[in-house]
């Protein structure tokens, strides 16, 4: 029997299962979508039918007469779950036709392209669907399928965390095990593909991420984008990979390939509207000004990323150790529902992330090789007057304050 991760998401969606609302989750390929909505209609009682929309078939016949297509499927209550909705022409349209027609049909649908979705899908449906997203494993989810018991102490501290979060209480004091710490550099490398974490060795899960990057080359760029010119993209692509954790500048990747301008931002959203890469705003208090500067580059998976660089080194042995903890902390945070930006002067001094909790703001700065805090944190606690402040670090963990802002430097796997 196949190997089944339970994703976080899975108990959020049950909430929704009995109501009239279609059901979208979108996300990357291969992040576990169709294998969540088996999970989903496990547990669901009477008739169902699935249908992948990347088969030519399946999506013709839908297309052609979604209500006359539902209705052959036989007489009473049913659940249709339809993978890839976004292959579908005029999908939104037609989800519309049966959620209007067919009072006794629930739809579940996956998709892949959030831009596709948006615009196709969406804007048929305002009061009709619930959209979720499902990405690849959080570092979470990453540990309840490796180690429960390093899954345990990981949680203990994370709650830890958001209850400092919210109320401003006191945070746990560590216990790093070997096998979180060895868990954590694992997942940094090869990050949270479903398929990748399943294998416990290190050349399958190399080939599996080739692979996965390969797939979403020849699916998402070629065939369904419609790019031709393959290299450039992958060139692009490389190019980007080698830019985590700093800011993005068309122009001068544009440049670095030989590209246009257009091009590359052609590129960059599809990598961005296929989850593979995202970018974060500036905060700023005037949005005049926050809208000008230029984002910060993060991927959304850490394993693709190290594919597209082609370097699956030993965390320990690599030079680009502090992007990686930055980028896994991004992925942390929005992981756990925060908006994140990061604050950046004119004089060009950062703090990497700053999170929102209700209206409060709290300033995240990652410090992977220790030290002080810098004049970057010290002056937005000045200029902004948080109640709290976190520094994450390798291995470190104390309580300081500056001012009146409660400072916790904390190990890394706190989040």
């Amino acid at each position: 029997m196949e190997a089944q991760f339970h994703r976080e998401l899975e108990d959020r969606i049950d909430r929704f299962a009995d109501r009239k609302e279609i059901i979208i989750i979108r996300g990357p390929r291969q992040s576990g979508k169709s294998t969540l909505l088996r999970i989903i209609g496990s547990k669901i009682a009477g008739r169902k039918s699935s249908f992948d929309l990347d088969i030519l078939s399946d999506r013709m016949a839908l297309e052609q007469s979604p209500i006359e297509f539902v209705k052959g499927l036989g007489e009473g209550k049913l659940t249709l779950f339809l993978d890839e909705i976004q292959r579908m022409a005029n999908g939104g349209e037609k989800l519309k036709i049966i959620y209007d027609n067919l009072s006794d049909v629930k739809v579940f649908a996956t998709g892949s392209s959030s831009l596709q979705i948006k615009s196709n899908i969406l804007n048929y449906l305002v009061g009709r669907a619930l959209v979720f997203e499902l990405f690849t494993l959080s570092f979470s989810e990453f540990l309840m399928a490796k180690d429960s018991r390093a899954y345990n102490a990981f949680k203990e501290r994370n709650r830890s965390l958001l209850e400092f979060f919210k109320s401003g209480s006191d945070i746990t004091k560590p216990f790093l095990s070997d096998a979180l710490s060895d868990l954590l550099k694992e997942y940094m490398i090869f990050g949270g593909y479903p398929e990748v974490v399943k294998s416990n060795d290190r050349d399958t899960k190399i080939a599996l991420l080739k692979n996965i990057v390969s797939t979403h080359m020849d699916k998402d760029v070629i065939s369904f984008f419609r790019v031709g010119e393959t290299q450039s993209f992958a060139n692009f692509s490389k190019a980007v990979s080698f830019n985590t954790a700093n800011q993005f500048s068309l122009a001068s990747i544009s440049r670095e390939i030989g590209i246009s301008y257009s091009r590359a931002s052609e590129y960059a959203n599809i990598l961005i509207n296929t989850y593979i890469m995202a970018l974060i705003r500036p905060f700023h208090r005037n949005l005049v000004t926050e809208i000008k500067k230029e984002p910060k580059l993060y991927f959304m998976d850490l394993g693709f990323r190290n594919s597209l660089m082609d370097n699956f080194s030993e965390f320990d042995n690599r030079d680009d150790k502090g992007k990686i903890a930055e980028n896994f902390v991004f992925r942390e945070l929005i992981t756990l529902g925060f908006d994140v930006k990061y604050w950046r002067t004119t004089s060009k001094g950062e703090v990497d992330f700053v999170i929102k909790n209700n209206e409060e703001l709290i300033p995240v700065e990652v410090k992977f090789g220790g030290g002080t805090p810098g004049k970057s944190l010290h002056s937005f606690i000045d200029t902004y007057k948080p109640k709290k402040a976190v520094i994450v670090t390798k291995d470190e963990f104390k309580r300081q304050e500056i001012g009146n802002t409660i400072v916790y430097w904390l190990p890394i796997f706190y989040l």
